[in-house]
């Protein structure tokens, strides 16, 4: 069984205590031998005695301050790396009050600390930028294309919609679930039930066509799954063919 911090720093000093005691007994039995010297004798023994009880008295202070010391430095840093390991890195550090409290050596582990979240909110940035302008780039693509484009998570939420859909669709929106949500005629007959079979079946579902009354023409639904690093499924992209409906978009 693992002995925790206080009990271990408490036993050491416990252990030095015990020794000074037998150093102290083993020092008064060697006296007892002198003969003649009986004054010189009994002021080592004071002396002794004295140092025992300064020795006696450092170490109930060690015991009663150290390990709280100590624990409460570290419940503090361990606070500190837990929220650290939950994705929360924008955390004020407070040093000057660690130097107030702590001594130097422990302070610079609460610096280290700090300067380590410097980095990490530095590539947090970096990483999201780059993300952003990833997706910007991606949904710019999709967005010019002639035909229409939507993304579905695992459940069947619309992740995303691009303007083709929208125009087309208008009741088809995005940041709903269109599984349970409900269309007219040819939304709710074709593309509901097309996403609901590639939900239900996690897995490539094959491109189905259908007339469009307002349209006068067929349409054609194709989709591809997206699976996460285990490959499990978690969503899919579905696009619709052959509309030549654009939408006029505003220059930016």
């Amino acid at each position: 069984m693992k002995i925790r911090l206080k009990k271990r720093i408490t036993l050491y000093l416990l252990v030095i205590l015990i020794l000074s005691i037998l150093q102290v007994f083993f020092i008064n039995v060697s006296l007892k031998s002198l003969v003649g010297n009986e004054s010189v004798s009994k002021e080592i023994k004071t002396t002794l005695l004295i140092f025992l009880f300064l020795q006696t008295a450092l170490i109930i202070v060690l015991i009663s301050h150290l390990p709280k010391y100590l624990t409460k430095f570290l419940s503090g840093v361990g606070e500190i790396i837990s929220d650290i390991a939950k994705g929360k890195y924008n955390i004020s550090l407070d040093i000057d009050k660690y130097r107030d409290n702590y001594d130097a050596e422990l302070v610079t582990v609460v610096e280290s600390i700090g300067k380590m979240l410097e980095v990490i909110l530095t590539f947090d940035k970096m990483k999201k930028d780059k993300i952003l302008e990833q997706k910007g780039r991606i949904t710019g693509l999709i967005n010019l294309s002639n035909n229409g484009f939507m993304i579905v998570d695992g459940k069947g939420n619309l992740v995303y919609t691009n303007y083709q859909i929208e125009y087309n669709f208008p009741s088809i929106k995005q940041d709903t679930n269109i599984l349970d949500s409900n269309y007219g005629h040819d939304e709710d007959n074709h593309i509901k039930n097309y996403v609901a079979d590639i939900v239900e079946n996690q897995s490539r579902v094959r491109p189905r066509q259908f007339y469009v009354d307002s349209m006068k023409r067929h349409i054609t639904l194709k989709c591809e799954i997206v699976r996460d690093s285990s490959g499990d499924f978690i969503g899919a992209v579905i696009g619709i063919f052959n509309i030549e409906n654009k939408p006029e978009q505003e220059a930016n």
